[in-house]
């Protein structure tokens, strides 16, 4: 018999997708909740749109492939980009904060070289999207 209260064993594991680098993504509402784990190595730059902003929206990106010739960009179709990230440059072993100017922004770029264990975190206010998370890198990422 079911105890109360006790999650289903599948319900309690997160849902994942794996980008394989062959296309752009649009990350329907619906989707909220899920783990994107970048595994590709993108021929060219490939965009990951994030849904318009939801209050308690949240999408989470790992990356487990790196990107050498192409960048990663997230974007936001309405609203901005806020929040900051540390990159820590792995050629010079320098840790950096990158922060969102919180004007104007609605993507950051995951430039080429940005390396595996690189982990964001995206969640909506309900009007914008604030992002942290760290960046393990060669180039350091943009936000714009």
């Amino acid at each position: 018999m079911a105890k109360v209260a006790r999650a289903a064993r599948n319900a309690s594991l997160m849902r994942v997708e794996t980008l394989d680098g062959t296309g752009n993504k649009t990350i329907l509402p619906a989707e909220s909740g899920e783990v994107y784990i970048l595994a590709g190595d993108p021929a060219s730059d490939r965009t990951i749109t994030l849904p318009a902003p939801k209050a308690g929206a949240y999408i989470k990106f790992l990356v487990s492939v790196e990107a050498d010739t192409a960048a990663w960009i997230i974007a936001v179709p309405s609203g901005l980009l806020l929040g900051a990230v540390l990159a820590h440059v792995d050629s010079t072993d320098v840790t950096t904060d990158v922060v969102s100017d919180a004007s104007d922004d609605t993507q950051i770029t995951l430039t080429a070289d940005t390396n595996p264990g690189t982990v964001l975190e995206c969640i909506s206010d309900g009007t914008n999207w604030i992002v942290s998370g760290h960046v393990i890198c060669s180039v350091v990422p943009v936000f714009a």
